[in-house]
């Protein structure tokens, strides 16, 4: 490039408008101040309890739902958590596919993450 030929640049700016849901799920935490940046799931569906049961028989292909007093163990949070208590996310109202996660706070596993607690899982919950 000959001298005193200027380049063409091109400068893109980039801005990040923080909401108060947008610090739910930390993603990035300066370390400098302990601010986290992060995403939020999308909020939970509210459904009939028929509805609800519905669902989950359709979204968990791995085990059968009698219930919603139906009790699973979490393999990632090891909580006993209930049909009842399984929150409903996405869909057609919602960002994604419509989901289950556990109820855990943190704890975003799927139906695919639990099982039914046996007795071996009860005994050493109860200790």
């Amino acid at each position: 490039m000959p001298t005193g030929e200027s380049r063409n640049q091109v400068c893109a700016s980039v801005r990040i408008l923080l909401t108060a849901r947008s610090v739910g799920r930390p993603i990035v935490e300066t370390t400098g101040t302990h601010t986290s940046f992060g995403m939020l799931l999308p909020d939970r569906i509210i459904l009939s309890d028929a509805d609800k049961l519905e669902v989950l028989r359709r979204l968990d292909q791995f085990r059968k739902w009698r219930s919603l007093d139906d009790k699973r163990y979490c393999l990632v949070c090891c909580a006993i958590i209930t049909g009842r208590e399984i929150q409903l996310i996405g869909g057609t109202g919602g960002t994604g596919p419509l989901r289950a996660i556990c109820p855990t706070k943190g704890c975003h596993s799927i139906p695919m993450d639990w099982v039914l607690p046996t007795d071996e899982v009860l005994a050493k919950m109860s200790v």
